[in-house]
């Protein structure tokens, strides 16, 4: 559902880029990335507020890394990590991208991207 939802909302994106390029010169330098990761997470309570929750965990990290690392360092737009590429191999088209190195992290990453078409 997660990665649906990246390639969904990256076509309101490109939508949003061509609706308002009329107005907005810069709008088609604008760029977004999305990056999808599974695996354990801990919801954690960080102040003394009810809404102060907060999602913790190594794939919550590799998610913002991939995010920030497409469209950027990649060219592709949604990226995700080879364990989601695996449960989503049959049902959604996947494009391997190899390992590279991720920022923060040791070592490399399988990674892969998810086409939108």
């Amino acid at each position: 559902m997660a990665c649906q939802a990246a390639i969904r909302q990256m076509q309101s994106f490109n939508q949003i880029r061509v609706v308002l390029s009329g107005k907005y010169a810069d709008v088609e330098n604008l760029r977004m990335g999305w990056g999808v990761t599974t695996g354990p997470v801990t919801l954690s309570h960080y102040g003394s507020r009810t809404a102060d929750l907060a999602l913790v965990g190594d794939c919550i990290n590799l998610a913002s890394r991939l995010s920030g690392m497409a469209n950027k360092d990649v060219i592709e737009n949604i990226l995700i990590c080879s364990h989601t590429a695996e449960l989503i191999e049959n049902q959604l088209e996947v494009k391997d991208l190899g390992m590279l190195p991720i920022r923060g992290r040791e070592g490399k990453e399988h990674i892969f991207a998810l086409s939108a078409a």
